[in-house]
């Protein structure tokens, strides 16, 4: 799985992805579900379309794609996708989505949940036109879909 983390691009191999799966579920977390439970990509799964995995406070999550679309500036796409039961993706679940269900979304700029750490007035914004991802005034009208974590 490739990942941009602080404006570096890493490969995690799977097998990797997959040991930190096992090693969190043997510990002694509540388990929602198991890595062998997981969709195919882009199947439906808990009320959203399964994206594949993310990470989330460095541990992986399954992440889920909301229905619904929204459009305006980036305080109110975070309230709308609370709303919905969900959150505005972060940085890296942008990057999911994008490389597995960029058929999800129009070919346009889509706000994430992050901020710059430096910039307050503005905010990271991921294209589903080619890949990029760039920092916006948040004042700014763009795209939005809420997505969903689960621990796993």
């Amino acid at each position: 799985m490739e990942l941009s983390i602080n404006g570096i691009d890493i490969t995690v191999p799977t097998a990797i992805l997959e040991q930190l799966v096992r090693e969190r579920l043997a510990g002694n977390r509540v388990q929602t579900f198991t890595r062998d439970g997981l969709p195919a990509i882009g199947a439906a799964f808990h009320s959203g379309i399964y994206a594949g995995l993310t990470l989330y406070d460095e541990e992986p999550h399954a992440l889920l794609l909301q229905p619904g679309d929204f459009k305006g500036d980036w305080k109110t796409s975070l309230d709308w996708a609370e709303k919905e039961d969900g959150m505005l993706p972060s940085r890296i679940d942008a990057l999911v989505l994008f490389k597995n269900l960029k058929g999800e979304f129009k070919e346009e700029w889509y706000w994430t949940n992050e901020q710059p750490a430096s910039l307050s007035s503005y905010a990271w914004i991921q294209s589903f036109d080619y890949g990029d991802q760039i920092s916006t005034r948040t004042y700014g009208h763009y795209r939005a879909r809420a997505v969903r974590r689960i621990v796993i």
